[in-house]
């Protein structure tokens, strides 16, 4: 590894390691902050400054990156015929958050829970049976069902 590339290597390190910590200053403090008009305006510029890190972050690794099909979003689509885990984990945290009736409580009441993961444990598992057995999985009946599935049993 040339000097260059390790000073840029450590940057990049620091950069995300400053972002984390900001990541967890705001997860730490940020119920105390949250019911000031002050505190609400800190947040709200941390928050800022947190996802712009990751956005120049993200754009550094692609732009300095010269290997094709390896960034996150890239690795990310392959990984979804591959294995039904982040197709199932995303559904689910959308049919969690994006439900169609306000205040919606879970309809299977403490079943919900039990459901959630046996069908979080049946969809992996099943999913590494058909890849370990060169079936193709099909994602968007993964998030179809985990949509329905993040609805009915962890609505927020």
């Amino acid at each position: 590894m040339t000097g260059s590339d390790r000073t840029f290597q450590i940057t990049t390190h620091l950069i995300l390691f400053l972002s984390l910590t900001v990541a967890s200053a705001l997860a730490l403090f940020s119920p105390h902050l949250i019911n000031t008009p002050v505190g609400g305006w800190v947040l709200g510029i941390l928050g800022a400054i947190f996802v712009a890190t990751l956005l120049v972050l993200t754009a550094i690794a692609s732009f300095a990156d010269n290997i094709e099909g390896n960034t996150f979003s890239e690795l990310l689509r392959a990984s979804t015929v591959g294995t039904t885990f982040y197709p199932w984990a995303l559904s689910v945290y959308m049919g969690r958050w994006f439900h169609p009736v306000e205040q919606l409580q879970s309809p299977l009441g403490i079943w919900g829970v039990i459901v959630l993961m046996t069908t979080t444990w049946g969809i992996i598992v099943l999913g590494d049976i058909l890849r370990r057995r060169g079936k193709r999985i099909w994602p968007w009946l993964v998030v179809t069902l985990g949509y329905i599935v993040g609805i009915l049993t962890w609505p927020a």
